[in-house]
């Protein structure tokens, strides 16, 4: 994605290789990039989730990121506008990979990391942080950040979405549109299908 602004939405981007050893699965670049990158499942591939470079400006908001063999979010001069309602989990390096001092998203909220192989954040290039209280309480750009396993269905065979009982179930963005079935959004590119409660029994 090169200095132009799409909307990427509902797709699976799995299995992946690069030919480069800076390479990428979806890659933004430019100062007048400003994508919008929603509900995609983003899994397995042999680089980064995301990489965003040159100034670029994405919306990231209500992906799965995971099992990537780089960071899942990979952040070098660029300044993503949020990062909202993510599932960021089991990647091999960094769940969020801040390069440097110039490298920081303008909101970093409601996201749920999980397992990432070197840490769930590293902030400018210098610090890491491994638990989300500490990041949300010390990174500006980070708040409401939570932790915990995703409960995938099956993702050995490619199945990313959530199961009854996960911690994504309506912690997402309190102001974030309702998810189908009218309760507060899910974290990740699938929402939880809640059903309705059992009718009652009155009696007279």
């Amino acid at each position: 994605i090169l200095d132009s602004s799409p909307l990427i939405k509902g797709n699976k981007i799995t299995g992946n290789t690069s030919s480069t050893g800076g390479g990428n699965c979806l890659y933004v670049s430019g100062s007048t990039s400003l994508p919008s990158i929603v509900n995609n499942v983003i899994t397995k591939n042999s680089a980064d989730g995301i990489y965003c470079e040159s100034s670029s400006k994405p919306k990231i908001i209500n992906n799965t990121i995971s099992d990537n063999t780089n960071d899942g979010i990979s952040i070098s001069s660029a300044s993503p506008d949020s990062i909202f309602n993510n599932i960021i989990s089991l990647n091999s390096a960094y769940g969020i990979h801040e390069s440097g001092s110039t490298s920081d998203p303008g909101k970093a909220w409601y996201n749920l990391f999980y397992a990432n192989g070197l840490g769930l954040y590293r902030d400018e290039g210098t610090t890491d942080y491994f638990t989300v209280s500490s990041l949300n309480s010390s990174v500006a750009e980070c708040q409401n950040n939570i932790s915990g396993d995703p409960m995938f269905v099956d993702k050995t065979n490619n199945d990313y979405h959530i199961r009854l009982g996960s911690p994504a179930i309506d912690a997402g963005d309190p102001n974030s549109p309702l998810d189908p079935d009218a309760t507060r959004a899910d974290i990740g590119a699938y929402f939880y299908d809640t059903p309705p409660a059992a009718p009652q029994n009155l009696t007279a």
